[in-house]
Order: C-alpha cells, then structure tokens, then sequence
C-alpha cells in the first residue's frame, strides 16, 4: 500500500512537473488539492478518491496503459485532443505555428547540454520524436554534474 509520506511526495514532484505539462490550470480548478496536505489521514485519502470520476464502490489496477485519472487530468487531456483534432491543419513543422505534436521542437537548449556532454556540435544531435524528454533532460543535468564533479578531482 502506498503510505502518505510517498503519496505527497509523489504529489509535489507532480505538481513541480505539471506547468511544463501545460496541466497547472486544470489542477488549479480543484478546491480539493489545495488543501490536500494539511488534511489528517481519514479525510486525504477520502478527498483524494473524490478527484477521480470512477465510482467509490470500484477500483481499477490494470494500468499497464492509461489508467484512471484525476478529473482535472482527463478535462485537461480531452481538451488538447480537441485542440488538435480542431487545428491540426494549422500544425507547422517549422516551429512556427502551434505545436500540436510532440517531438518535432527544436530543443535548441537540450542539444547544446547533449554537445558539450559528448563534445560533439549541437546541430550533430539527433533527438528522435520518440524520446522521452523530460527524463532525458534531467539524464543530461546529472551526467553534466558528474563530469563536472568528475573535472575538480
């Protein structure tokens, strides 16, 4: 079972991690989080069942894909699906226009941190659409570290 100390920290790295998601304002809709915290035992887990649209009586555990998720997560991906769906035409490949899919950014920053880990030029990187990058980010913030720890020595 998840204990409470685990479940809150899992919560605030979200919470960190939900502005780069573009989900901060639907979060910001639920009264229920704001306070979630600082309620005792009983009544956070009682508030934190209330954010998610299953019925009390049920549970799921097969979320080995989606899964379940809080309300303001499914308003908030059903939205940008929407969004695409509206304006996928208007999607430029360029940069230039909204960005509707994922993996076709630049990443201008992300590759200046890959080239001067591999010490290679930023332009010679190749950041596949598939990668997961927001991990690989941090990867790259620890590995810099290390080779910097690793030059003082």
């Amino acid at each position: 079972m998840l204990n409470r100390r685990l479940f809150l920290q899992r919560t605030v790295a979200t919470a960190a991690v939900t502005p780069l998601l573009g989900l901060a304002p639907a979060l910001a809709l639920d009264p229920d989080i704001e306070n979630l915290a600082s309620l005792p035992a009983d009544q956070y887990w009682k508030t934190v069942r209330k954010l998610f649209p299953m019925p009390a009586d049920e549970v799921y555990f097969n979320t080995g894909t989606l899964g379940v998720q809080p309300k303001a997560v499914l308003e908030k991906v059903i939205a940008a699906m929407r969004d695409a769906a509206e304006n996928c035409a208007k999607t430029d490949y360029q940069g230039k226009g909204p960005l509707l899919l994922s993996g076709y950014e630049p990443y201008v920053d992300l590759r200046k941190k890959i080239a001067s880990l591999i010490n290679a030029a930023s332009a010679e990187n190749a950041i596949r659409h598939s990668t997961h990058i927001y991990n690989l980010e941090h990867e790259i913030d620890a590995a810099l570290e290390v080779v910097a720890d690793m030059a003082k020595r």
